[in-house]
């Protein structure tokens, strides 16, 4: 996705900037798992990479917001409690106070290897209650949350740049609600919640998590039962008809997971 971020800021010929924001500005000199710089050099290195310029004018084309962490080490996604409100209150305020029609990308690495429950809560509430023009309204801002703080940096700051580059066309923004629902559903919902049921399930069946295919078709059908009742309530808030069809897993083991969507030629994506 950065590379095609980068392709089509050259072909179209024009320049897209971004301001960054911090959930926890003291923490940009941390160091994520997975990884051995500091987050900010990665946010430098990922805007870069996907053919970004970073800029402190409130006028840029792109609010980065970046949900970090501000203790370390980095926690996994599967450590995480519930966190109230008031973490948030302030970074998501920034969201709606510093937007004047640009795109807002939400880069979710509070934990790695998968979102954080309750931002993702707090932000679909905003998205619920938001206007047809807000920054948070549905395919209207991007979010990423996956494995490690690179991948998601990247992938947030290329959906933002895409989307900006697109100027918020009819298409784009829906497109853009399908590609939301496939992260929210892989990163916040899977991999910080499904994926450690279905590791416990297995493990206490005497299997292996790196090896599903002696009853994969069951482990598929128990998973997707899990992801589909917050999948609808995630496309209901996202205003898409996409829907969650089938649910598979590419290399027989629980870290990387494949989706089906149904609805409006949703297609498969495998993440």
């Amino acid at each position: 996705l950065a590379m095609l971020s980068r392709l089509a800021i050259a072909v179209e010929g024009r320049k897209v900037t971004a301001r960054v924001v911090w959930r926890a500005g003291n923490a940009t000199g941390l160091i994520p798992g997975y990884e051995s710089q500091p987050i900010a050099q990665t946010v430098e290195d990922q805007l870069h990479a996907c053919g970004v310029t970073p800029t402190n004018d409130s006028a840029a084309d792109l609010v980065f917001m970046v949900n970090n962490f501000a203790v370390a080490p980095q926690e996994e996604a599967s450590q995480q409690g519930t966190s109230a409100w008031a973490d948030y209150s302030e970074f998501l305020g920034k969201a709606a106070r510093t937007c004047s029609g640009q795109v807002v990308s939400f880069a979710d690495v509070r934990y790695a290897n998968g979102g954080d429950r309750s931002f993702v809560t707090y932000l679909l509430n905003g998205t619920a209650a938001a206007g047809p023009d807000a920054c948070l309204a549905p395919g209207r801002f991007a979010y990423a949350g996956w494995n490690t703080d690179g991948n998601t940096l990247g992938t947030a700051i290329s959906n933002g740049a895409l989307l900006s580059l697109t100027r918020g066309s009819g298409a784009s923004v829906e497109s853009n609600k399908k590609f939301t629902l496939l992260r929210l559903l892989e990163d916040e919902v899977y991999q910080s919640s499904v994926r450690q049921q279905l590791v416990t399930f297995v493990s206490e069946a005497g299997g292996s998590p790196l090896d599903l295919a002696q009853d994969l078709h069951f482990y598929e059908r128990f998973s997707q039962k899990l992801i589909s009742f917050a999948g609808e309530s995630y496309a209901s808030v996202l205003q898409t008809p996409a829907r969650l069809g089938k649910v598979f897993y590419p290399w027989n083991r629980t870290f990387e997971i494949g989706f089906d969507l149904v609805g409006s030629e949703a297609g498969s994506v495998l993440v």
